[in-house]
């Protein structure tokens, strides 16, 4: 049976670091919680509860704005896309756009394109907003394309507000 070997160059702590990166548990399957805490939901355990069937899911220009900013803070931080929708998936406020961000980060860890992934939900990702996305994959330019999503957005919910006013 072969023998672990201790290198002189590594250090205790990281030799710890490297043993608890390779016995970690899978990140989808949730954090561990102590008896006292409630248990936060995974992913995956999110994903296999009911869904709302994409046709029928609809969201706010608020909670779709915000979504856009925070994805744009976490592509320009270099995170990559799919991590970055399945943390957003864990932390948005409206769960049923949770589940299908998570669905979206799964799809994309399959190899699907953003654009691609976004055109499943019509009623919450316009066709103009999955075009645009489509441009920034392919001009390489798709965190600008997300910021300037999120402030059209931004911009267009204190005119939706206006029109209901009148």
């Amino acid at each position: 049976m072969a023998e672990y070997r201790k290198r002189s160059s590594e250090t205790p702590s990281e030799e710890a670091a490297l043993v608890q990166a390779l016995t970690a548990p899978a990140q989808l399957a949730g954090p561990r919680v102590t008896s006292r805490e409630k248990p936060k939901k995974g992913l995956l355990e999110i994903l296999f509860e009911k869904n709302v069937p994409p046709h029928k899911l609809k969201i706010t220009n608020r909670d779709l704005a915000i979504f856009f900013q925070q994805l744009a803070v976490i592509l320009q931080s270099g995170v990559p896309i799919a991590q970055g929708l399945e943390l957003l998936s864990e932390n948005l406020e409206n769960r049923q756009f949770g589940k299908a961000v998570g669905l979206i980060a799964i799809r994309l860890s399959a190899g699907n394109e953003l654009s691609e992934c976004f055109s499943r939900y019509p009623l919450i990702f316009r066709p103009i907003t999955v075009g645009l996305i489509k441009a920034g994959e392919i001009g390489g330019i798709l965190d600008r394309v997300i910021e300037r999503i999120s402030l059209f957005i931004e911009r267009q919910e204190p005119e939706r507000h206006a029109d209901v006013a009148d």
